[in-house]
């Protein structure tokens, strides 16, 4: 059996299932459709994005990944979006409360 020809419409579907916020989908159907040919590169970055994504950030807008070819994106460096407390530099952690005025 043999796969049925790959087009916008079904492409966009394909990137709409994995995508994690369905905000905008009308905006997101036009970004995809100047970008379509590249569907299987946007879904592995869309796989990427839901992996790496910071928990302290909101899912970005489907269409701002289209549109900013976020795909494209490369690694960031870890240390940056480490949240966890024993990594944080030592002026954030305080043992007393702030003093009053």
């Amino acid at each position: 059996m043999t796969e049925p020809p790959k087009n916008k419409d079904s492409e966009f579907e394909r990137f709409w299932l994995v995508w994690p916020s369905k905000k905008g989908k009308p905006a997101a159907k036009k970004s995809f459709d100047r970008v379509w040919k590249e569907a299987d590169a946007i879904i592995a970055g869309v796989e990427h994005y839901k992996r790496t994504k910071p928990k302290d950030r909101p899912w970005l807008n489907p269409t701002t990944f289209l549109n900013q070819r976020r795909w494209e994106d490369e690694e960031p460096e870890s240390q940056f979006y480490e949240t966890s407390r024993e990594k944080r530099p030592d002026c954030f952690v305080t043992s007393m409360p702030p003093s009053r005025f």
